[in-house]
């Protein structure tokens, strides 16, 4: 099966950090991209390798994960289109210090490690664009290092399907204005460091509030205001 098309502009277009950068940047950038597809359940990289490269998720889902001696996995996070990968070694040049695999076909549009540190000296904008992208996440971490610590298992989950609504944007939601977002719970638990049991237990306490409904790996955002009122009673 011939892996479909993708428009290396409209995706750079579409990612917050090249949004604003100058037009001929931006058109250069894309003539100089490659595409690369993943088959679902192949591997993208392996911990520890080194990953010479800037990659924007074009399409489908990426899971970054790491897993110990004895077998205990921990997801990081999982990325979708219009995200960046590979950020950190791309501006240090150190490996990668988790796995990725996709988790659905997947296309990623990749620019060299050369290419863009050359591009981020002569664009300004370019790089305000990614020290954006460096804060975003550097906040996330350390809310999600605050929230183990300070939140109920429940809280966290609600903060969690926050952010998921975000990430998703408009795509994720709904004719009736409620966000739906794909999540195995399995992933789910890892990612908020709980059992599945806790993660089930906390499903059914948003659902019996009526704030989401879950079937099977769908989970439906039916009340963002009240999930964000219910993290900040606990804060």
């Amino acid at each position: 099966m011939r892996a479909p098309t993708v428009d290396k502009l409209a995706v750079l277009r579409q990612t917050p950090c090249f949004r604003n950068i100058e037009p001929a940047l931006i058109d250069y950038l894309a003539e100089q991209a490659h595409v690369i597809h993943y088959q679902n359940g192949e591997v993208v990289t392996h911990l520890g390798q080194y990953f010479h490269s800037l990659a924007v998720i074009a399409d489908g889902e990426i899971e970054l994960s790491v897993t110990n001696r004895a077998g205990k996995r921990h997801v990081l996070n999982v990325l979708r289109a219009g995200q960046l990968y590979g950020l950190i070694p791309m501006l240090d040049g150190a490996p990668l210090y988790y796995g990725a695999k996709a988790i659905t076909p997947c296309a990623m549009v990749t620019l060299s490690r050369e290419l863009m540190l050359d591009s981020m000296h002569r664009s300004s904008q370019l790089m305000m664009g990614v020290l954006r992208v460096m804060c975003n996440r550097s906040r996330d971490t350390f809310s999600a290092m605050a929230d183990q610590h300070l939140l109920s298992p429940t809280a966290r989950l609600a903060r969690h399907l926050i952010t998921l609504a975000s990430t998703y944007g408009p795509q994720g939601m709904s004719e009736q204005g409620i966000f739906e977002v794909n999540f195995s719970q399995t992933n789910l638990a890892e990612m908020l460091g709980i059992s599945r049991q806790s993660l089930n237990q906390s499903m059914k306490q948003l659902e019996t509030l009526g704030l989401i409904e879950h079937k099977y790996s769908k989970i439906t955002i039916k009340a963002i205001t009240a999930l964000e009122q219910l993290v900040r009673d606990e804060l």
